[in-house]
């Protein structure tokens, strides 16, 4: 028997995932844990439910569910005609991965593009340029909703606002405004008639876990929202930062990404705690989002 534990832990070694998070935790019914899986990229994570798609901040990768490296693009900016160094968060729609891509320094973005590549070989295929008489300031996350034919996307900077834009053309369309602010946004997903929104407001230094929102979507102009407080991600292997967020729409898994062992410094991994000598990028696997108020 021992013989046999052995090797279904070298298995999950090798393939880079693992069934279950160092910390020993009851686990809730309704957001019960399956698995983590390493990762290259340290920011967004999507899923058609056949292959999952990971951005790095200069990256664009594809892995098969069980955590094969597939496809890679070490280049994903060239071709685009803005001075630019980061991705966030990613989503699929139909055949295409739409990214948000920006200029990111000390904490500040500028030069916001939304970059659309293609799901197969992560080629570029167009970019939208977002309304510029948005008033949003940065860029951490981007969620496409066919059904309002828009394009929501989440600013690090700002917890009080999500903006949204017309699918077609990157027109400023407005905003939803939360009636309580949350900190340090980073994922975002369409819901049926709610928004999920990961945000990096835990405590690295102190283990204090982050956290998963949802918000109503309402299309009243500037309409004020109240956040939902989902879950907190006590089952983390070690607070560190969350991500990117997605739903597997084919089974309704939850999916999040997050990064362990760096200090983060205005959104900038700067040095490593103790017992890292590199940043460690890992999705978990929920088996649904929780539970949220019947409309």
């Amino acid at each position: 028997m021992m013989k046999v534990l052995l090797f279904i832990s070298l298995i999950f070694f090798l393939i880079g995932c693992s069934s279950a998070p160092e910390k020993e935790l009851q686990y809730k019914e309704n957001d019960y844990f399956l698995r983590i899986c390493e990762v290259k990229g340290r920011q967004g994570v999507s899923t058609d439910g056949d292959n999952i798609y990971i951005s790095g901040t200069k990256e664009l990768y594809k892995y098969d569910m069980k955590g094969k490296l597939l496809v890679e693009n070490l280049s994903p900016f060239k071709n685009i005609n803005l001075e630019v160094n980061h991705l966030g968060d990613i989503d699929l729609h139909k055949e295409e991965i739409y990214t948000c891509i920006e200029r990111f320094t000390e904490g500040r973005g500028d030069n916001f593009v939304i970059g659309i590549y293609n799901k197969n070989d992560l080629s570029l295929v167009r970019t939208i340029i977002p309304g510029k008489n948005s008033p949003q300031k940065e860029i951490s996350g981007i969620a496409v909703d066919p059904e309002r034919k828009l394009i929501w996307m989440t600013d690090w900077t700002d917890g009080k606002s999500i903006y949204y834009y017309d699918i077609a053309t990157g027109d400023y369309i407005g905003r939803i405004i939360l009636k309580n602010e949350l900190f340090y946004l980073q994922g975002i997903v369409v819901h049926e008639n709610y928004l999920l929104l990961t945000a990096d407001d835990g405590d690295a230094e102190n283990e204090v876990s982050d956290n998963l929102y949802a918000i109503k979507i309402n299309m009243f102009a500037d309409v004020i929202s109240t956040p939902i407080h989902l879950k907190e991600f006590e089952d983390v292997k070690r607070e560190g930062e969350i991500e990117g967020i997605t739903i597997n729409r084919k089974n309704g898994e939850l999916i999040v990404l997050f990064n362990r062992g760096a200090k983060i410094i205005k959104g900038i991994p700067k040095g490593f705690y103790p017992g890292y000598d590199k940043e460690i990028h890992e999705i978990y696997f929920y088996k649904n989002i929780g539970q949220l108020p019947e409309d």
